[in-house]
């Protein structure tokens, strides 16, 4: 499926370091998802989908609150330009359907995600930075 590299300067070279972050903490890495979204609210904000064994493992809430306390830490007040987290299983169809269609193995490059997989989930402009096969985690 279609990718195309998105500049990195701005806001999202900012965030990819506190995904980056994310990707090595223990409660949260390694991550098999990440990508931001134009929010349903207003076209200024986004909202942050992240799918992983480790969240998967530590539940939603608790899941939640550590990701929203790493983009407070690293974000400071721009961590208010993601209106929403929403943390997905592993198993989700959808998780499923883009780690196997749009195959980025590893965060370094931000890249917009075009073609039917997109199209079929209802995302519009999504900006995926990671998206993999899940590998078990240890207990």
């Amino acid at each position: 499926m279609a990718l195309t590299a998105v500049v990195t300067n701005g806001f999202l070279g900012r965030l990819l370091p506190v995904l980056k972050k994310l990707d090595q903490d223990h409660e949260t890495g390694p991550l098999t998802l990440a990508m931001l979204v134009p929010s349903s609210v207003d076209e200024n904000f986004r909202s942050l989908v992240l799918a992983s064994p480790a969240l998967d493992k530590i539940g939603l809430l608790q899941a939640t609150s550590r990701v929203l306390q790493i983009l407070n830490d690293q974000l400071g007040k721009e961590s208010h330009k993601i209106d929403t987290v929403s943390i997905l299983r592993t198993n989700n169809s959808a998780v499923r359907l883009l780690s196997q269609s749009y195959d980025i193995p590893e965060l370094g490059t931000a890249y917009q995600a075009m073609g039917l997989p997109a199209m079929s989930l209802g995302l519009d402009d999504p900006i995926l930075f990671i998206s993999k096969q899940a590998e078990p985690v240890a207990a």
